[in-house]
């Protein structure tokens, strides 16, 4: 059994679908869950607030954002994995790729596996909408596993 494994989430109907899946099959759960989202980062803007006025946010006002937002998954995707053995760590990290911004996460927590959701697109699709899931695979030293 896996001791320490890491779930990359989002908003989406699917990750929502294999977050109940999971919740269905605990028994590969280990000790503990690392729930992960990735956000973009902070781009910095070239006007400043008095020319943008409204539409201007701060690198902090994005950061509580971004944070609030976060939490705000972390709690839903603890909600539906429900009461589980696993005690619960979440982490929110800052990458402009999500393939990169997990595999950091997964080297920081020190994680045994990654479990993920896949849209398992092929051909042309995943070549204009990208795979997150398949840039993991590739790069990852850790056992993937894809709903």
């Amino acid at each position: 059994m896996l001791k320490k494994v890491l779930i990359p989430i989002n908003d989406s109907k699917l990750v929502n679908k294999t977050l109940k899946k999971i919740a269905r099959n605990s028994n590969f759960l280990g000790e503990e869950v690392c729930l992960v989202f990735v956000s973009d980062p902070f781009l910095p803007n070239i006007y400043n607030g008095h020319t943008l006025s409204k539409y201007y946010a701060s690198l902090e006002d994005y950061n509580k954002s971004c944070e609030a937002y976060a939490n705000k998954l972390f709690k839903k995707a603890k909600k539906i994995l429900g009461d589980t053995t696993a005690e619960y760590q979440t982490l929110h990290v800052y990458d402009v790729d999500i393939a990169a911004g997990i595999l950091k996460a997964s080297r920081k927590l020190k994680v045994d596996a990654i479990v993920m959701a896949s849209h398992r697109y092929s051909g042309i699709k995943a070549i204009a909408l990208g795979n997150h899931v398949h840039k993991v695979i590739i790069n990852s030293k850790l056992p993937v596993l894809v709903f």
